[in-house]
């Protein structure tokens, strides 16, 4: 050959060096746990969005498969609804997956020549998160004789 020599180096990681790269393996693993635990937070507030302008979608629906007789004889109201996802699990897991709405219903009819013809109807949901924070939303129609007017306003007062 023409005279190269190999060396073998057999040289190991130094403890200094070690502690570094596991404390940039921890940092990279609390983070990975932190945007997880965000992701879920946001999961749970998007289902229960969700879950709450259908249960009040169904109730305007119902209200609007009425007769208009019906219609001007309802009150106002509320009522709880449980949503416990049909999950086959031990009462106690149950009731942590367990999440009650609780739907108000508003009638605010509006009398011509002293016959009403219109009603103003609001629907009030609320709920609380599993962290126990309140939420509300809020859906406002109007019904008159003719039919159901879709001018649907939604509020939160935590986002609005």
């Amino acid at each position: 050959m023409n005279g190269f020599v190999f060396k073998s180096s057999k040289q190991a990681f130094s403890l200094v060096e070690m502690m570094f790269s596991f404390a940039i393996f921890a940092i990279a693993a609390a983070s990975s746990f932190a945007c997880f635990g965000s992701g879920t937070l946001l999961l749970e507030n998007a289902r229960h969005n969700t879950r709450s302008c259908q249960i009040m979608q169904n109730e305007i629906e119902r209200i609007r498969a009425l007769p208009w007789e019906e219609v001007i004889q309802l009150k106002d109201g509320e009522v709880n609804l449980t949503d416990n996802l049909n999950l086959d699990l031990d009462d106690d897991i149950l009731r942590r997956y367990t999440q009650t709405y609780t739907l108000k219903r508003e009638m605010n009819p509006y009398p011509v020549n002293d016959q009403v013809s219109t009603i103003k109807i609001t629907l009030s949901i609320e709920w609380k998160d599993f962290s126990g924070r309140d939420h509300k939303r809020t859906y406002i129609t109007q019904y008159t004789d003719g039919g159901l007017y879709d001018n649907i306003s939604t509020t939160d007062p935590k986002t609005s």
